[in-house]
């Protein structure tokens, strides 16, 4: 880092009394940083932490933030009123970014829970609707830090003396062993009462109730808290999915989803339609034939047709040109196999951000369709909150460029348990042990990364 560059440069910047915060551009390209280096140096700042990474090298967005200076939180989801608060929030801001070669840009990381109806007590340190702007965002696609500040009372070059601490400080950082976390107890939740509600839910579709998707949850107890380091380590492996940890308060969510809900680059929103899945497996042979299964089923074909239909749908309202291909692909994770189309739209002149949030959320393949009786039947039926299994998650910047990815493959960590969530979609060909089956292999991704290798014995009814 050229601390002399930063500290001649400070010195011609002038401090706008009209803004209410500053933010300055650092290059850290010299000081190869790690996001697990740099959330295990920021522990004491636990419950203020995100780490969102795009699947897929090189990534669209690999972003750590520290420390939530600015917070937009709502009880409900208004989006005129997000889009105002978003808009004036960075409206108030002073941006110095010094002339970096690298450019990066601020961002608001956060979503919405999946359900506003929701209210069980676990879920209760993360608001239905919030977005959040880091003191410290480390981007490391680009490899710059962006540190923002109230400017009431700031002081720069002490700011850029932090950051020059940082930068050598971090890049020396070993995490050392890290505590892989000791099962003392594993159950399955409510497997009885899920498999009536399977059965009693085939028995319901029709013709104006054609799909819900089914969650259920596996709880996972420790001898002692978990130890996040060990938690970034093992998120660090997996560049196949998306990333997401998020903390707040005392509560921490994980998610290593293979589905994006958007990304929005200038004027072209870029989605894709996934449903319809069959597990791997460690036989070649028997591997490439589940690919040509799933290829070829007609329940898991009717599935991701239904979902690629509505999203086209909603994307017909803020977009006259909508592209997509005709045949799915495989989409492959690590333990199981989707159906994906891709689908691309150019977006209409000043549509708001949040709207589109709210039309695409949930999708067919999380909530069911139609999309309000499904959501109707999830919360009134289901067996516990989702919170934000399944729901939206993601960064949205100045410009109205975003991603969000949808929160699969997901678990809730409070004190020392872990609540794990999977899903299926129920259409009226499902069948129940078939379904019971599909959320035994989309729990293994969390079970992998808690280093647990055996089914529970133990279920709850």
């Amino acid at each position: 880092m050229d601390i002399k560059f930063y500290r001649e440069a400070i010195q011609k910047i002038k401090i706008n009394g009209d803004k209410k915060y500053i933010s300055m551009h650092f290059s850290f390209g010299d000081s190869n940083l790690e996001p697990t280096q740099v959330l295990h140096y920021f522990d004491a700042h636990k419950g203020q932490r995100y780490w969102y990474r795009s699947k897929n090298a090189p990534h669209t967005y690999n972003k750590v933030g520290i420390q939530y200076i600015k917070s937009i939180s709502r009880s409900k989801f208004d989006d005129e009123q997000l889009q105002e608060n978003k808009d004036k929030l960075f409206n108030s801001i002073q941006h110095v970014d010094f002339g970096n070669e690298n450019k990066s840009s601020l961002s608001l990381f956060g979503g919405m829970k999946f359900a506003a109806e929701e209210t069980t007590d676990e879920w209760n340190d993360f608001n239905v609707v919030s977005f959040h702007l880091a003191k410290y965002q480390f981007d490391f696609v680009n490899k710059v830090l962006i540190i923002t500040d109230k400017i009431k009372n700031v002081d720069l070059d002490k700011i850029l003396d932090e950051v020059h601490e940082m930068s050598t400080t971090i890049a020396k950082t070993k995490i050392g062993a890290v505590t892989v976390p000791e099962i003392t107890r594993s159950k399955d939740l409510f497997v009885k009462g899920w498999k009536e509600l399977v059965r009693e839910t085939i028995d319901r579709l029709d013709d104006d109730f054609v799909k819900v998707v089914l969650s259920r949850q596996r709880l996972i107890m420790f001898k002692q808290e978990i130890d996040t380091n060990y938690i970034f380590e093992q998120l660090d492996h997996d560049t196949q999915n998306y990333t997401i940890y998020f903390e707040n308060h005392g509560a921490i969510f994980v998610s290593k989803t293979p589905e994006r809900l958007y990304e929005i680059k200038g004027e072209t929103l870029f989605t894709s339609a996934i449903a319809g899945s069959i597990a791997k497996d460690t036989d070649a042979s028997q591997d490439k034939k589940n690919q040509d299964i799933l290829l070829h089923d007609e329940k898991n074909k009717y599935e991701h047709q239904l979902v690629a239909d509505e999203i086209v749908h909603h994307l017909n309202e803020f977009s006259d040109e909508v592209q997509y291909s005709e045949m799915p692909k495989i989409l492959a994770s690590n333990f199981i196999y989707h159906l994906e189309t891709d689908i691309e739209a150019k977006l209409k002149k000043d549509v708001n951000i949040f709207s589109i949030l709210e039309r695409f959320h949930p999708t067919p393949a999380t909530g069911g369709l139609p999309k309000d009786v499904a959501m109707e039947y999830i919360v009134k039926k289901e067996f516990g909150a989702r919170g934000l299994y399944a729901a939206p998650l993601g960064l949205i910047h100045e410009d109205n460029d975003a991603e969000f990815a949808v929160a699969l493959r997901s678990m809730f960590i409070k004190d020392r348990s872990a609540t794990l969530y999977a899903g299926v979609g129920i259409v009226k060909e499902s069948e129940v042990e078939s379904e019971l089956e599909e959320t035994h292999v989309k729990f293994k991704p969390m079970m992998d990364l808690l280093g647990v290798n055996d089914e529970p014995q133990d279920t709850v009814d």
